[in-house]
Order: structure tokens, then C-alpha cells, then sequence
């Protein structure tokens, strides 16, 4: 299997980018627009998720794998809030939008944190030698 690879990605955000910014394709751009609004919360989620199971991982090269997905999740997520950021900077009603999206997520880990108590969730089973076992 060959070995998982974090690309890093630089994408700018300058402040001349209109909220419609791409006009040949509005619903393609409020889809990227939303999805500033959701990814932010939702890698961090499976960042903290994954980085939680971690230790119950004995396998080496999936233990790597999970730490590379987390490295790559974070590129994503910085991305992601840089479009937010922009967004909000521009259209300032919005921010309310993005910081509620984030708590719905940190309550979402909170929730599945407290059940699941001794193993991982089906999320990330497959990753973990413990659930695998049950």
C-alpha cells in the first residue's frame, strides 16, 4: 500500500474576492461559500476523534496513517478558515453562522466522548485494535 502523503496546499484569500466569486456558477461557489461554514468544525472533530483512538492503535503503519490523515485534515481545516475568515470579514452577520457550526461539533465529540468510554465508535473501528476485538 503506498504511504499516505500530506500535500500542502496555499491557497490565498485576498480581500477582493467577492462573496459570488464565481459568477458562471453560483450555486457551485455558495457551495464552497457553505462549506467554509462546516469543514473548520467537522476536521477538527475528526482530528480530535482520531488523535483520541490513537493510542489504541497497535498496528505501526496505521498508527501513521491516522497521524498523516490528522496532518491532513489540519491543512484542510486552515484553508477552510481562511475562506471563513474572509467571508466573515466581509459580511460580518455571518460570523454568529460559523462560531454556532463550530459548537454544534464540540458538543457533538462531547456526546459521543461520554458513550463511548472504552472503544472508538464505527467511525474509527477499523483503526482500532481494541474494538476490532469486541
Amino acid at each position: 500500500m503506498p504511504e499516505m502523503k500530506v500535500r500542502k496546499i496555499d491557497f490565498q484569500f485576498t480581500d477582493d474576492i467577492p462573496f459570488q466569486w464565481n459568477p458562471g456558477n453560483p450555486y457551485w461557489g455558495n457551495f464552497i461559500n457553505f462549506a467554509a461554514f462546516v469543514a473548520p468544525a467537522f476536521e477538527r472533530y475528526f482530528i480530535r476523534a482520531t488523535r483520541a483512538a490513537m493510542p489504541r492503535i497497535s498496528n505501526a503503519a496505521i498508527a501513521k496513517d491516522a497521524d498523516l490523515f490528522c496532518l491532513q485534515e489540519a491543512q484542510h481545516s486552515k484553508h477552510h478558515l481562511a475562506h471563513l475568515k474572509m467571508l466573515t470579514t466581509k459580511n460580518p452577520a455571518l460570523k454568529d453562522a460559523g462560531l454556532a457550526v463550530a459548537k454544534s461539533y464540540e458538543n457533538l465529540l462531547a456526546r459521543i466522548s461520554s458513550r463511548l468510554r472504552g472503544h472508538c465508535g464505527a467511525l474509527l473501528r477499523p483503526l482500532c485494535s481494541i474494538c476490532r476485538r469486541q
